[in-house]
């Protein structure tokens, strides 16, 4: 991963939530926070948490399930629900649609804004969030949406399935 995911809830916030689930001490915490990268940064940065790590604790704190996408297939027909530009936009992929709800994996499952904006994107859908590593979010985001058209969906052809009854 390139760059370091950017998250709704405050660093200190964060920071409590991985002392609380005991990935990181208060020790590591305060050092971090010494450093100008901001602390969740500076720790995955120092390898001292992984984006395991962080997705855990988020899914705990915030009650949403986590999903290990590492070798996940994602069906057409659901990716065929989040435009190109929407999936890197809020960082998310569509992992399956079970009783016309649409799950969406994401590494802030905080970030209401979004979560929000997908909601009204996605006018047809209830939508449920999942927490997943950043580094999968990417790798998924690379795999099926890099070319700008997934899998050889159009844009025309997302349109048309998002209006099917």
């Amino acid at each position: 991963m390139n760059n370091f995911p950017v998250f709704s809830v405050r660093d200190d916030i964060l920071a409590s939530v991985l002392v609380a689930e005991r990935f990181v001490t208060k020790e590591q915490v305060a050092l971090a926070k010494k450093e100008r990268l901001g602390i969740i940064n500076t720790l995955l940065k120092n390898k001292v948490i992984t984006t395991m790590n962080l997705a855990q604790a988020l899914s705990k704190n915030f009650e949403c399930k986590l999903i290990n996408l590492e070798k996940f297939d994602i069906p057409v027909e659901v990716l065929a629900t989040v435009p190109h530009g929407s999936a890197w936009c809020y960082q998310t992929v569509p992992v399956r649609i079970e009783d016309g709800v649409i799950t969406l994996a994401m590494v802030d499952p905080a970030d209401f804004d979004s979560i929000d904006t997908l909601a009204h994107l996605l006018n047809l859908w209830d939508i449920n969030i999942e927490v997943a590593p950043a580094d999968q979010i990417e790798a998924l985001l690379e795999r099926y949406y890099a070319s700008g058209k997934e899998r050889g969906l159009s844009q025309r052809s997302i349109i048309d399935y998002q209006r099917q009854p």
